[in-house]
């Protein structure tokens, strides 16, 4: 199976082709899509999502306000939400699936509660389909 994936396969997504590298769009991308989901009905109307570029401006740092254990005790509204931006976030990534090349963001997404305290996250690259390296999209 190494063989197979030696021919630059990646995890891509199709935002990816149209927002390119830059993880300011990606943030402000995210944040919009965040928002059509709310407007459809697919996220919680009470929840808001933050998103900053990490340090060495490969990580995306999401977080999650206005839900807490309290309101969402079996985690099922936190849970869909983080998802819902995990998956958001994948439409925009470059993900090399041998590992010899690092994905072009990783993401972390942390849910808080009101004071700001994490009690739920996901910390990744992306999810989605494998899809031949486009040449000027293949990952560093």
């Amino acid at each position: 199976m190494i063989d197979f994936v030696r021919s630059a396969l990646c995890i891509t997504g199709a935002d990816n082709l149209e927002l390119g590298t830059s993880l300011s769009a990606v943030a402000a991308h995210l944040v919009h899509e965040v928002g059509e989901l709310r407007v459809q009905g697919e996220f919680p109307e009470c929840a808001s999502v933050c998103v900053d570029i990490g340090p060495d401006r490969r990580e995306l740092d999401v977080q999650i306000e206005g839900l807490s254990p309290e309101r969402d005790p079996d985690r099922t509204e936190t849970m869909a939400a983080i998802r819902h931006v995990f998956e958001l976030a994948s439409h925009a990534n470059v993900i090399d699936i041998t590992g010899s090349a690092e994905p072009l963001f990783t993401v972390r997404i942390l849910a808080v509660d009101s004071d700001g305290v994490p009690y739920a996250g996901l910390i990744g690259a992306g999810i989605g389909d494998i899809h031949p390296a486009v040449p000027h999209h293949t990952p560093r």
